[in-house]
């Protein structure tokens, strides 16, 4: 069985939202950078991710069926049928956007964070 996570010794990078763009390096758990995979020699910088307006119309159609669920990390794979849903991580974490973009609040405009988060879950309230 193949594991691809941050948790379980894989790496994750910053994509720019707009473009699909890669960052130009990847970020394991243990903080070692990588400007190409440690196992493919793939480089990041430059790289546009494919089909990547589609994907984001994915993402966002099916958010918006889990509309109850407000912070999810999506996990999606593009086939040769289109986009396709690998899972839906409820509460994850949030290490890994800190990491790459400084935290959410300015994409969320969150001026206060205590006004922002639900206290029982890691949901984010309606916006």
């Amino acid at each position: 069985m193949q594991i691809d996570n941050a948790s379980s010794g894989g790496i994750y990078i910053k994509i720019n939202s707009e473009s699909g763009l890669l960052g130009d390096e990847a970020i394991a758990d243990d903080r070692k950078t990588y400007i190409k995979h440690p196992d493919t020699l793939f480089l990041f910088s430059n790289y546009k991710i494919p089909f990547w307006n589609e994907i984001i119309k994915f993402a966002k159609d099916v958010a918006l069926k889990y509309s109850p669920i407000k912070y999810i990390g999506w996990d999606i794979a593009y086939s040769e049928s289109g986009p396709v849903l690998i899972e839906g991580n409820n509460g994850p974490g949030i290490e890994i956007i800190q990491d790459h973009f400084g935290g959410v609040r300015k994409e969320f405009n969150i001026n206060n964070p205590n006004d922002f988060w639900f206290s029982k879950s890691y949901g984010l309230k309606d916006l």
